[in-house]
């Protein structure tokens, strides 16, 4: 060997022996340096460091930096806690493990993260940044509530929210899938309804309207708040349930009267029965004849509604129309049944001496073969 290798191989040795906290035994674990962490406002985070092959007989100690400046610790909210084990079977090696503690994170609390390892005094080994990115805490505004609506109409669900920013994006759940995804801006076409989405740029407002609701959209939605890069939801609305009515089918009403063919004398009494079936509303119905409204008596059984009404009828009546008007909240245009057109002839005495010598008297002039031999001085009243 050379005197001028000979050199240099006595300083390398050297430099061994007085600063040996830079041998390759001194090195951060594999999961021991600074990791990119995402972290919501007013939760704790914690970030570590851990060093192995530190020898027992130097002096070592570990410092915090953010974004390259030293950490100001504090008793509250901030805290660093260090410790150094031995894990080697000769114990002549230690092990340093250091973490930093915030709890109630702040947004002013985003940035990088590092820790570098200090050996008497020396620093020797500095590990990687980690990035620790603080998620504003949004809060609602306006959150959904429960509606009950007809069939057919329009409804919309409100969400804003506040303390929104660009990291933020919003989802609309119905029985806990997705209808409406903000992060993309695409409304779900698979789900029945015709849906419709709509941000007010800027303002945190991300309403969900339903046209023309229909049953089969019936059910619970809730709206639901997501951070880029945090994975789950960060906030999340009231639940509100969508109850739509309807009515009976449109073949409802029906109606009739105690005599199919609507001919009556004046004085009898018409009878009138209305009734529907079917839906998850409930109807009711209102009589109309001769211009006046009447309630008459509604029955349920079920999702089966029976109405009836009673009426005098006198010789005005002839002509007339007897009509059942279906209403109920679920019924958005009018629908009713008809009976008529009515026939009253008016009432006519007649009074006769039968065959057998009896006086009789029949206001319908009911004549059997029996007793209508007429005599001549028949007295006829009307």
């Amino acid at each position: 060997m050379s005197s001028s290798n000979s050199f240099v191989f006595c300083l390398f040795l050297l430099k061994l022996v007085i600063n040996p906290g830079v041998t390759a035994a001194v090195r951060f674990t594999t999961d021991g340096q600074p990791s990119n962490v995402t972290v919501l406002q007013g939760d704790s985070v914690h970030v570590h460091c851990r060093v192995t092959g530190l020898l027992r007989e130097n002096k070592y100690f570990i410092i915090w930096l953010f974004n390259n400046g030293y950490i100001r610790t504090d008793k509250v909210r901030r805290n660093i806690v260090s410790r150094f084990t031995s894990e080697s079977r000769d114990r002549s090696e230690l092990t340093a493990v250091s973490s930093f503690n915030i709890t109630h994170t702040e947004t002013a609390d985003q940035g990088f993260y590092r820790c570098t390892l200090y050996e008497n005094n020396n620093p020797v080994l500095t590990s990687k940044q980690g990035f620790v990115r603080v998620i504003s805490r949004p809060k609602f505004r306006r959150q959904p509530s429960n509606q009950t609506v007809v069939e057919g109409q329009n409804v919309t669900l409100s969400c804003t929210v506040e303390n929104y920013d660009v990291a933020h994006y919003v989802k609309w759940f119905r029985r806990g899938k997705i209808i409406a995804d903000y992060s993309i801006h695409e409304t779900n076409k698979s789900h029945p309804g015709d849906l419709s989405s709509q941000e007010v740029s800027g303002s945190g407002t991300f309403d969900l309207h339903i046209n023309n609701i229909s049953r089969e959209i019936s059910g619970k939605f809730q709206c639901k708040v997501f951070a880029r890069g945090y994975g789950k939801s960060i906030l999340q609305s009231n639940t509100a349930r969508i109850t739509v009515r309807y009515p009976p089918q449109m073949l409802y009403p029906q109606c009739n009267s105690s005599n199919i063919n609507n001919v009556y004398m004046q004085g009898d009494v018409i009878e009138a029965t209305c009734w529907a079936k079917g839906g998850n509303a409930p109807v009711y119905f209102e009589w109309m004849k001769g211009g006046t409204i009447n309630n008459g008596t509604l029955e349920e059984f079920g999702n089966l509604y029976v109405g009836k009404m009673r009426w005098n009828l006198t010789v005005h009546d002839d002509g007339e129309y007897i009509s059942c008007n279906m209403k109920g909240f679920a019924i958005l245009n009018d629908r009713q049944c008809i009976i008529g057109p009515l026939k009253v002839q008016s009432s006519r005495v007649s009074t006769f001496v039968s065959t057998d010598g009896y006086l009789y008297t029949n206001s319908r002039i009911f004549c059997t073969v029996f007793c209508c031999q007429r005599k001549p001085n028949v007295v006829t009243t009307s």
